[in-house]
Parts: structure tokens; C-alpha cells; sequence
């Protein structure tokens, strides 16, 4: 093979006929259809599971959680490895999917506006008071 990795044999897509262009474009939509229906029936797929009800070792384990029965399901397995990991690997990422999931992201973000704005009125404060000294 030469230097070019077998890209001698290309053709640009604008070097290419009408009808080619057409054709291409056509099996591109058709795989991205494809590709879409698949994500999302995969979705689907993981949400039906999601809701499935736990087994019965977990559900018992659960129950001893205090987690009543009817809430007993394969997401709330889901969401106790996801705080079992923040606590004993210390996932940063998963500290962050946490948060958002009970909205403490948002909290977090008010307070720190909330601090920012703060020390922004402080500064002009100085400032004010500065010039009317230096006044």
C-alpha cells in the first residue's frame, strides 16, 4: 500500500455524479433513521426494566431500608448503587448525576450567585468609599 492508506482510491463527494450524491445521501438518512429507532427502543427497553419490581433478596433488603414495598423496584436498586458508590468510591460523577437528580445542583448554583453578587456589592462599596476619600 502507499503512503496515502488506500485514499488514492476515493472519490470526493463533490467529484461525484448527481445521481451518486442522491444515492448516498439516501443510505446515509436511511441508517440514521435506523440508528434512531434502535436508540430508541433501547430507552424504552432500559426504562421497562428500570420499572420492573426488584427480586425478592433485594426487596427485603429494601424493605429493612424502610423503602415501602411498592417502591421496591430496579430503579431504586439503581439509585442505591449510585449513593453506595459517591460513599465508597467517592465518584465524582456520580456525586454530580446525584445532585442533579434531586435538584441540589441547582441550590448549589443560587448560593454561589448568591455569594458572587455579594462580594460584587462589597467591592463597590470599597470603591465608593475610596473615592469619596480620595475626594
Amino acid at each position: 500500500m502507499s503512503g496515502l492508506n488506500g485514499r488514492e482510491n476515493l472519490i470526493p463527494f463533490n467529484e461525484r455524479t448527481e445521481k451518486e450524491q442522491r444515492e448516498i445521501r439516501s443510505k446515509g438518512g436511511k441508517a440514521s433513521q435506523a440508528m434512531q429507532r434502535e436508540k430508541k427502543r433501547f430507552k424504552e427497553l432500559a426504562k421497562m426494566l428500570s420499572e420492573l419490581e426488584a427480586p425478592r433478596k433485594a426487596k427485603k433488603q429494601l424493605q429493612a431500608m424502610g423503602i415501602e414495598e411498592t417502591d421496591a423496584t430496579n430503579k431504586t436498586l439503581m439509585l442505591i448503587g449510585l449513593m453506595q458508590s459517591i460513599q465508597r468510591d467517592g465518584n465524582v460523577k456520580a456525586f454530580e448525576k446525584w445532585q442533579e437528580l434531586i435538584d441540589e445542583k441547582d441550590i448549589a448554583t443560587d448560593q454561589e450567585l448568591a455569594q458572587e453578587n455579594a462580594q460584587a456589592d462589597l467591592l463597590n462599596a470599597i470603591k465608593k468609599r475610596s473615592k469619596k476619600n480620595a475626594d
